[in-house]
């Protein structure tokens, strides 16, 4: 019996020296080694664990470090939101178009100046009225005379013989008039303006805008029935009358309209007349 604990003891004593030798650092092995076989800790060891905080009875557990995170296993970056489009590209929307009212059909009115769509020039027959201005001894330097063209294309002024103006516009007649009389040192300053009396024709029946027209330069049926607005859904195109005077003359506006050479020039006091379709 003695024999066997002593064989006890010693296996003990022998267990707890290699645990000592093998394993310096674990105090707390030690220490249960020494308490499991009645061995009471030297006071060395208790020194020891009261300078590292570590009571007889507990385990001490390995430090685990945590391993340095490398670049490798950081996450991955978000993406970055698309940068937004420029102000200049942003879809504006679409803005409603205004639409514009039909216009009026046009109106033919030709003026007696050169501002107007063909400049009329001036031919045999035609009244003219001529304006002179800066004349000495005349009732406020001004001076009216009436004339008419002559079949040779020429007028009549005061102190000059006659002058051309056959197929020149009311602008180059002034200028001519006004030359031949400074020229002639006839007067040192002068004004002219060269104007043509109004003249005009009528339009009746199934138009839309009847009435009196004026009239200046070469205008034919076609454009003096777009000055009264066009046709109405009444008017007979086949059926129009121009009464020139004594004379009547019927037209058939279709043929025209079919062949525009064959349009007719109306002429100073002409009535066009658009009859009325019974079909």
């Amino acid at each position: 019996m003695t024999n066997r604990v002593s064989k006890s003891l010693l296996t003990g004593m022998l267990a707890g020296l290699c645990a000592v030798l093998l394993l310096p650092g674990c105090r707390a092995a030690r220490y249960q080694v020494q308490r499991r076989y009645s061995y009471p800790p030297s006071r060395e060891f208790y020194e020891r664990a009261s300078a590292t905080n570590v009571s007889p009875g507990a385990v001490q557990r390995p430090e685990v470090k945590a391993a340095p995170v490398t670049s490798a296993a950081k996450p991955a970056a978000r993406p970055s939101a698309p940068s937004s489009a420029p102000a200049s590209a942003r879809t504006q929307p679409a803005q409603p178009t205004a639409v514009a009212a039909p216009a009026p059909a046009p109106r033919v009115v030709l003026g007696a100046d050169d501002s107007s769509a063909v400049a009329y020039r001036l031919k045999a027959g035609d009244p003219v009225v001529v304006y002179l201005r800066g004349i000495p001894g005349t009732p406020g330097g001004e001076q009216m005379i009436e004339n008419i063209v002559s079949e040779h294309g020429t007028i009549q002024l005061p102190f000059l013989d006659s002058v051309y103006v056959g197929g020149k516009t009311t602008t180059e007649a002034q200028d001519l008039i006004r030359a031949a009389y400074l020229d002639g040192e006839i007067y040192k300053y002068l004004t002219v303006n060269v104007l043509l009396p109004t003249k005009s024709f009528f339009i009746q029946g199934e138009v839309r805008m009847p009435g009196r027209y004026p009239l200046v330069g070469n205008v034919t049926l076609l454009q003096a029935i777009a000055a009264a607005g066009g046709y109405t859904e009444f008017a007979n195109r086949g059926n129009v009358e121009i009464s020139r005077g004594e004379k009547r003359i019927p037209v058939n506006v279709k043929t025209i309209e079919r062949y525009p050479d064959r349009d007719i020039v109306v002429e100073p006091g002409d009535v066009i007349v658009v009859k009325r379709s019974f079909f």
